[in-house]
């Protein structure tokens, strides 16, 4: 009995430390990627985002293998904090491509939109191509 006891107890600690680092990260993923300020779009400012680095997606050697072609369409915020966040997917393209499209958008560099003399955060529309020549 001493030892399915111990064996719960061993278990019902690791459940609970599992509990807390999956809220952890929850917490974490929402704090770098939600950009609760006011979001304008394009024509709502007085100064649009400037992108200043941007790189194309790359293809999965599975992808190139099965000669998938395609776009993938993503929405995001280039928040006013210089990060790009609430990057949500439109149309997706399958073997990870999407993937690849949402981690060089996460990546793009840029100056935040203005309004008004103030800096804020836009939102952003990307169109990734995809094809094999």
């Amino acid at each position: 009995m001493s030892i399915k006891l111990n064996t719960n107890v061993h278990l019902v600690v690791l459940l609970v430390l599992l509990g807390l680092n999956m809220s952890q990260s929850v917490a974490q993923k929402s704090q770098d990627e939600v950009c609760g300020d006011p979001i304008y779009g394009p024509k709502e400012v007085t100064r649009r985002a400037k992108i200043t680095s941007i790189t194309g997606p790359t293809y999965t050697e599975e992808a190139r293998a099965k000669r998938v072609r395609g776009t993938v369409v993503l929405t995001a915020i280039l928040c006013r904090t210089g990060k790009v966040t609430n990057i949500e997917v439109v149309q997706n393209l399958p073997y990870g491509l999407t993937e690849r499209a949402v981690e060089s958008t996460r990546a793009i560099k840029f100056q935040p939109a203005e309004k008004d003399g103030e800096v804020v955060s836009q939102r952003f529309r990307r169109e990734c191509n995809f094809s094999l020549y």
